[in-house]
């Protein structure tokens, strides 16, 4: 409900604010604004029905390189003036993919180790693990 109101109040201060032709941006933005707040009060949620003890200090690097890669690519996006192709797209965003993942792999992040080792554990070994 929290996350709804933020949500609302941000589209009306975009209606107000931002002139028509950045108005999808903001809308976009508006939608991941409301998606944080969901995320924090669920963390929030979490830590009081659980008592998950959540190490924010682990969390941050992934957070801050997904800032930095958010960034670039809005940058990357006024400077091209939207004029890049659907397959130069395509390539961008799975080299800024395989890139996240890399850093998050050399940063020993526990979950990109899971993902990884979930998708590409041969059907032998997991038979292993269940037996």
């Amino acid at each position: 409900m929290i996350s709804g109101i933020v949500f609302l109040l941000f589209i009306a201060l975009i209606k107000i604010n931002v002139s028509p032709h950045h108005l999808l941006e903001w809308l976009a933005a508006s939608g991941a604004v409301g998606l944080a707040v969901l995320a924090f009060c669920n963390v929030a949620n979490d830590t009081a029905f659980d008592r998950i003890d959540l190490e924010w200090f682990r969390i941050l690097p992934g957070l801050c390189l997904a800032a930095i890669f958010g960034a670039l690519s809005f940058f990357l996006r006024e400077w091209s003036h939207y004029e890049l192709g659907l397959l130069s797209l395509l390539f961008y965003e799975l080299f800024v993919a395989g890139l996240y993942f890399l850093v998050m792999w050399t940063l020993r992040s526990s979950w990109v180790h899971f993902l990884l080792n979930s998708m590409f554990l041969s059907a032998t070994v997991k038979q292993e693990i269940v037996e």
